[in-house]
């Protein structure tokens, strides 16, 4: 029980003996006074009454105030744990990042040359170690010790090891390392060789970043060296090759070409004629039959039809090697012929007829 109770039923104990002792005052008069005090008895009673109605009324119905709580949520509060999940709580750590090899690739200028029995040292695979590649030649026949088998050697930073062999044995051979694009972080080594009557096979190789894999294809031809009035080995990302067709007599040509991801492609749309082939009217192609040709528009499409007499000196400039030849007349005029390849000939077609027809063509033989 509680104390405002307690003391509330003191109260009432006292308002009850003060109505006793009222009641007991009136018994005592006569009867003949009890109307006189009638009033004033009857009044106590009624206030007496009133007193303990009031207070055991209190005692029944007080509220004793509490202090208030938020009402319950399903969720979670700033101050409960949130219920288990099966996902671990994972607590990160702060660590200092691994040490990696920066990305970069060794600057190779235009082109880094080295013959047989050199060594280039070289990060070859761009892994931050020195690599060293060399160019070994053995000697493919005794009885022809200028034919020789040649071979590029690899050896990478960590201990891997690669050989690659040229296509075929020569009889000279040099290599150059070119960086074809500086975003892939790949070099590319270049093998070139030449063999019987000054034809060529360039090898190339590509060892992928940190010597995961070695690539590698082959072409015809000759790098544009000194002997070929060239000497730049590389420039712009891409590099010249020489060699040699007989579209208009057997002459020298050239186009620039690079190395993707699958091998050789051609950069140029074209492939330009040797100009030391003009430089003698005696060498110069010439018209022994009346030719027809094409005009050359100034969008390198052909335009007007012409006719080209008998007697003229063509130097030839460019051609796609398989649809046309650009030729120049003495006077600068630039003429389109069309060009095919009919089954089981050897020779070009110039139009309708076998290009001898209409020329008198120097060969070499």
């Amino acid at each position: 029980m509680s104390l405002f109770c307690v003391l509330n039923a003191r109260r009432r104990d006292h308002a009850r003996n003060f109505a006793d002792r009222a009641v007991k005052t009136l018994c005592r008069f006569r009867a003949g006074k009890w109307t006189q005090m009638k009033k004033r008895s009857l009044l106590a009673v009624i206030i007496a009454a009133v007193m303990l109605s009031s207070l055991l009324t209190g005692c029944i119905n007080i509220n004793i105030p509490t202090t208030p709580t938020d009402a319950p949520t399903d969720g979670p509060t700033d101050n409960t744990e949130a219920p288990a999940t099966d996902e671990p709580v994972v607590t990160e750590t702060p660590t200092e990042a691994p040490t990696e090899v920066p990305d970069y690739t060794p600057d190779v200028g235009g082109g880094i040359k080295f013959g047989p029995g050199e060594s280039v040292t070289i990060d070859i695979d761009c892994d931050g170690k020195d690599d060293t590649v060399s160019l070994r030649g053995e000697v493919s026949d005794p009885e022809l010790d200028y034919y020789t088998d040649f071979f590029l050697d690899i050896k990478l930073g960590y201990g891997m090891t690669y050989s690659v062999a040229a296509e075929t044995d020569a009889f000279d051979a040099f290599a150059v390392i070119i960086d074809c694009d500086p975003n892939d972080q790949r070099l590319e080594i270049l093998l070139n060789t030449t063999y019987e009557d000054d034809y060529g096979s360039i090898l190339a190789v590509r060892v992928n970043k940190k010597g995961s894999a070695l690539d590698h294809w082959s072409t015809g031809g000759n790098l544009y060296d000194d002997d070929y009035g060239g000497g730049a080995y590389f420039e712009n990302g891409m590099f010249y090759i020489h060699d040699y067709t007989d579209i208009i007599g057997t002459h020298g040509i050239y186009a620039e070409w690079s190395i993707g991801d699958d091998g050789f492609y051609r950069c140029s749309d074209c492939f330009t004629y040797e100009k030391d082939w003009w430089t003698d009217d005696e060498y110069a192609p010439k018209v022994i039959k009346e030719m027809p040709g094409y005009r050359l528009n100034s969008d390198g499409t052909p335009g007007a039809k012409v006719t080209v007499k008998k007697g003229t000196i063509l130097h030839p400039l460019y051609s796609d090697l398989e649809t046309y030849v650009v030729v120049q007349l003495k006077d600068g005029t630039l003429i389109w012929l069309e060009i095919s390849f009919p089954a089981e000939r050897w020779d070009p077609y110039v139009f309708d007829h076998s290009q001898d027809y209409y020329m008198e063509l120097p060969y070499a033989g």
